[in-house]
């Protein structure tokens, strides 16, 4: 599940920043540097084990940091580390990450992509991009891979 999850930051943060997935997204692309942008995804990813699994959500991009939300799970990365949220099972993996650059070895596992809703919005807090462990009880399991 970890993997797949991770697969999924790393397809999305990529899409948005590829090769020329749609004209759309490139046109994103200067944005980002004095933006945040939103946008809602549906995208399909195939592991090599070729079974295919849906996401939907919403991606949230500022400056090399980014927030993916959907099927029940909640991705930060806050350019330097990485924090995925299961708030149902009240698991939280964190681990190092190097923003969007350390998505672009997985951009084989994507079968689909769409993208709509896109908003840019003013520059915001960074700390939205990060994820404190602090106010957990007991109950969450936290697993820290740095």
């Amino acid at each position: 599940m970890k993997r797949v999850l991770i697969i999924l930051a790393s397809m999305l943060s990529f899409s948005l920043f590829s090769f020329g997935q749609t004209e759309k997204v490139d046109a994103l692309l200067p944005l980002l540097e004095s933006n945040r942008i939103v946008l809602d995804y549906d995208c399909i990813i195939t592991g090599d084990n070729g079974v295919p699994i849906t996401y939907k959500g919403t991606l949230t991009a500022q400056e090399g940091c980014y927030t993916l939300k959907g099927n029940g799970v909640e991705i930060y990365c806050d350019g330097g580390t990485r924090w995925t949220v299961d708030p149902k099972s009240k698991e939280v993996y964190i681990e190092y990450a190097e923003g969007l650059d350390d998505i672009l070895a997985n951009r084989k596992y994507i079968t689909k992509l769409d993208i709509g809703n896109v908003r840019r919005q003013a520059p915001a807090e960074m700390s939205d991009f990060s994820f404190s462990t602090d106010g957990l009880d007991s109950s969450w399991v936290v697993t820290d891979l740095r």
